[in-house]
């Protein structure tokens, strides 16, 4: 598997996963877990789509990164891997 599907699949993962985490607890889809008093409206949907969808992408750049033993591809081209981070 290489490193573009790899990202593809933990974004995927990592999106729907965040939904549900996030969806959970502020009771965006009906729960049997808790009662919310207050409705949910259009921009709370939007922006718990919108949060999920971008938690995605980020954490599939993370995952990607660690590319297997064999892969050169992402080595050395960061700042942070050459060891040239400047400090404030």
């Amino acid at each position: 598997m290489g490193v573009r599907s790899r990202f593809w699949l933990v974004e995927l993962a990592a999106g729907v996963l965040a939904a549900l985490m996030i969806g959970l607890p502020t009771v965006m889809f009906p729960s049997p877990f808790f009662v919310r008093m207050t409705p949910v409206r259009t921009p709370d949907y939007a922006m718990w789509l919108a949060t999920a969808a971008l938690l995605g992408p980020l954490i599939g750049t993370y995952v990607a990164a660690g590319a297997p033993a064999g892969d050169d591809r992402g080595r050395g081209r960061t700042l942070a891997a050459r060891g040239r981070v400047s400090r404030v």
